[in-house]
């Protein structure tokens, strides 16, 4: 389904009954909508799934000069409207988790529960700057089928990226789809986001943290760290698992989900 959001045509999926508790997925970079395939085929008998393609990427393509977390916060903000959504539980993995922050510290009234997926509130280091813009001078320079190969393997566990796994495969062909700008103009938005850890303490509805054991880019501690700042949050970590928690371990991911979303129902 599309539908015109703030300038663009924003692609979107519903899944279920829409009388059910509404949870919005907020996919990571650079995917798209079909990342949270396995959690709304999961969750769809309880829960009203929607989950959206974030403008440039996926189905969602946009011409807008530049991009920043706010922006696509406001693309949220504007599908919720559509939707006719007073409140929604949040779930966002890397980006979408700080989309999901983002959004919270703006509006915190119409979230009924908020999950983070290997995200954090703190904004990139001056070395993770740098790595973004090297990214960006290599995607020009060598192609998007090396950045490709690049990302995934910090996105995977090195077990995974050996066997060659279906959801490997999965996300590198996403990846191959996203057009060259939107990576780039995504970068610098990530690149440039504020730091959101001073809302962690005012979050007073559940949260759920989920990570993995293997995650080189949020490592175990930082997601620790934030559960201990956010007062009604649960944290837990899925065994050898990377960045892409709900991907590898897609069975375990949706256990930790569906119990925690059956206990605030």
């Amino acid at each position: 389904m599309h539908t015109s959001i703030n300038g663009f045509e924003m692609s979107y999926l519903c899944e279920g009954d829409h009388h059910n508790t509404p949870i919005i997925f907020i996919h990571g970079f650079p995917f798209n909508k079909s990342f949270w395939t396995e959690q709304i085929s999961y969750l769809k008998d309880n829960f009203y799934c929607i989950s959206y393609d974030v403008r440039g990427h996926g189905e969602s393509r946009d011409d807008a000069p530049s991009y920043n977390i706010d922006l696509f916060v406001d693309d949220l903000f504007g599908l919720m409207d559509y939707l006719k959504l007073p409140k929604a539980i949040i779930c966002g993995l890397s980006m979408g988790g700080y989309i999901a922050l983002r959004a919270y510290e703006r509006f915190p009234d119409i979230f009924i529960s908020i999950i983070l997926a290997a995200s954090k509130s703190e904004p990139d280091t001056i070395e993770a700057k740098t790595g973004r813009l090297k990214a960006i001078h290599l995607l020009h320079e060598n192609g998007i089928e090396e950045y490709a190969e690049n990302s995934l393997r910090n996105l995977f566990s090195e077990a995974s990226i050996v066997e060659n796994t279906p959801s490997v495969i999965k996300i590198r062909n996403i990846i191959l789809q996203t057009p060259i700008s939107t990576i780039e103009k995504t970068l610098l938005a990530l690149a440039a986001r504020s730091d959101t850890s001073s809302v962690l303490s005012k979050i007073n509805v559940p949260a759920l943290i989920i990570g993995g054991t293997e995650d080189r880019m949020i490592p175990m501690n930082v997601l620790q760290n934030m559960g201990k700042q956010i007062p009604h949050a649960s944290v837990n970590f899925i065994p050898h698992t990377a960045h892409l928690v709900n991907c590898e371990n897609p069975i375990a991911f949706n256990e930790l989900l569906k119990d925690f979303l059956m206990g605030i129902k």
